[in-house]
């Protein structure tokens, strides 16, 4: 599933959702479920992750250095929730340089062009904290699959419980054999 940047204003999934598998990004939002127990219950996590693509779409060629590297500032805010959302002071304390200057930065990337779409988007909110969304042309959306229950209880069980599962699962009785 391919996403445009994630926006958290109403904990939905990305509006501009796509599933066209052909579709490829230079960065992949990976979403994963830690410490999923037998009743469902998971804590979300998110990585971002650089693809194949990245390295020959021409994104890589053609950002500027400094440009590169605020990029990768951005794509280091993912929450657990898979959102990219970052502030200027968020990003100025990360990058150690004043606000002003991470703003300029900011600006200058937000201005680059890669296949006719802005690199990254302004994102204004009314409290006044705006943020900056990476471009939906950059990013893809995988959600890693989910472990069925007897999946999850064979992942921390022990030797013993493990061996009797599999017996049960696909041992033979003797005269079926």
């Amino acid at each position: 599933m391919h996403a445009a940047p994630f926006s958290s204003h109403n904990g939905n999934t990305p509006a501009h959702a796509r599933t066209d598998a052909s579709a490829e990004r230079p960065f992949v939002v990976r979403l994963h479920k830690r410490g999923e127990d037998r009743a469902g219950s998971f804590v979300p996590a998110a990585s971002v992750e650089l693809t194949p693509f990245f390295r020959t779409c021409g994104l890589l060629h053609a950002l500027p250095a400094e440009e590169l590297k605020s990029l990768l500032f951005v794509l280091t805010f993912v929450t657990p929730n898979g959102d990219i959302l970052p502030t200027v002071h968020e990003l100025a304390q990360a990058m150690h340089l004043s606000p002003g200057k991470t703003d300029a930065r900011l600006r200058r990337l937000s201005a680059f062009r890669w296949q006719e779409n802005p690199v990254l988007h302004l994102l204004r909110r009314e409290s006044g904290l705006h943020a900056w969304s990476p471009s939906s042309q950059l990013l893809s959306l995988y959600h890693a699959p989910s472990l069925g229950v007897q999946e999850l209880a064979l992942r921390s069980a022990h030797r013993d419980t493990v061996i009797a599962a599999s017996r049960q699962r696909y041992a033979r009785s003797r005269e079926e054999v």
